[in-house]
């Protein structure tokens, strides 16, 4: 009987061991608790396909981004360079950036116009930056086409980009 004993309580021990409490680690916290740092941008100019491009003159940018609550903040007729960041970025947001562009017809020259949208989005987590954008570069001969393919195309005018881990 001695035996019987010894060996339940031998298998008794040996199976507790196995179903151990796991010890907490104040390190893992649950992805809904995580914040991160956002930084959104419209640039200035930018390197896109191996050429320095630049916004042109008299533009201005209506943005809305999404903020720290998750509600979309709203401003009208910013110039760039512009930013703005937030540290207390919830990880289950999705960074996103909209907005349209407006421009001075004053102010556009009359040939070789570059018109460019360079709005960018990085996301820091863990001290790694995950960079966003959706930069788009249009090439027109002549002010005259400039203004007939915005005429024509109203959504050229448009920007969007997001980020997300």
């Amino acid at each position: 009987m001695k035996k019987v004993t010894f060996l339940l309580a031998t298998l008794l021990i040996g199976g507790m061991m196995f179903t151990g409490c796991k010890k907490d680690n104040p390190s893992d916290t649950p992805e809904t608790e995580k914040v991160y740092t956002v930084k959104y941008e419209l640039l200035e100019s930018a390197e896109v396909e191996n050429a320095m491009v630049t916004v042109l003159p008299g533009c201005k940018f209506n943005v809305s981004y999404v903020g720290a609550d998750g509600q979309m903040v709203e401003l009208q007729d910013v110039t760039a360079p512009w930013s703005v960041t937030i540290d207390n970025f919830k990880a289950t947001l999705t960074a996103k950036m909209e907005g349209t562009v407006s421009y001075d017809e004053s102010q556009i020259p009359e040939t070789d116009i570059t018109f460019v949208k360079l709005p960018k989005i990085t996301l820091v987590a863990g001290g790694v930056n995950h960079v966003a954008d959706n930069f788009k570069v249009y090439n027109f001969n002549t002010k005259e086409k400039f203004l007939n393919a915005v005429q024509e195309n109203p959504r050229l005018l448009e920007y969007s980009v997001t980020n997300a881990l």
